[in-house]
């Protein structure tokens, strides 16, 4: 049958200004995240989905604002693919892009976010009773496409590129499972020309009481 879900989100407040350039700055952010999917009935409980999130921005490195919304460590690979690719480690893996500068780490404060825009298509199913497979394709660009500091305007592509993965989790019983992924990313003219691809692997085992 169909299933759905969405949640929106507001952050407000404020932080102080690490460089100690203009004091006090206001937080004011948002955040939307909607899925829609359909289950199919099966023996294998197959199921197929289509998720989106929007994150707000900040084009400004150096006022007194931060519009952008912080995502305050929600796990991004348990509904966007099995890897975490807006991790400050993700775009590390990228050198020589714009991983460092005011889009993602403004001097000022810290983490000025260009926000994001992800959309995802997965599809899991249950061919046993111990055994889940999945995969997921993933399309993310960033809200902004510019930012200023020092009264300066710096222009960017906001194409962050794609991802796929698949995955095969595995309960050895009911305490007990193992998890697998293979995952590879496939960067937007937001990282420049020479960017490589980005691939992750892992293997992990849970326990629970």
């Amino acid at each position: 049958g169909l299933d759905y879900g969405a949640q929106l989100a507001w952050q407000g407040g404020s932080v102080a200004d690490v460089g100690g350039v203009v004091g006090k700055i206001d937080h004011s952010g948002y955040g939307f995240e909607g899925s829609f999917g359909y289950g199919f009935d099966s023996d294998w409980e197959s199921h197929i989905g289509l998720q989106t999130a929007y994150y707000s921005g900040d084009d400004t490195a150096d006022d007194a604002s931060a519009d952008y919304f912080a995502p305050l460590g929600q796990d991004y690979a348990n509904r966007y693919g099995r890897f975490d690719y807006l991790s400050g480690p993700f775009f590390a893996d990228f050198n020589g892009t714009l991983s460092g500068t005011a889009i993602w780490a403004s001097p000022v404060m810290g983490t000025a976010f260009a926000g994001a825009w992800i959309t995802e298509l997965n599809a899991e199913m249950s061919p046993s009773e111990k055994w889940t497979l999945g995969a997921d394709v993933v399309k993310a660009s960033t809200v902004e496409d510019s930012y200023t500091f020092g009264g300066v305007e710096t222009k960017y592509d906001n194409d962050l590129g794609w991802g796929a993965d698949v995955w095969a989790e595995y309960a050895y019983n009911e305490h007990l499972s193992f998890l697998g992924s293979i995952s590879d990313w496939f960067p937007g003219d937001f990282f420049g020309p020479d960017a490589d691809n980005a691939y992750r692997g892992y293997l992990q085992g849970r326990v629970s009481w």
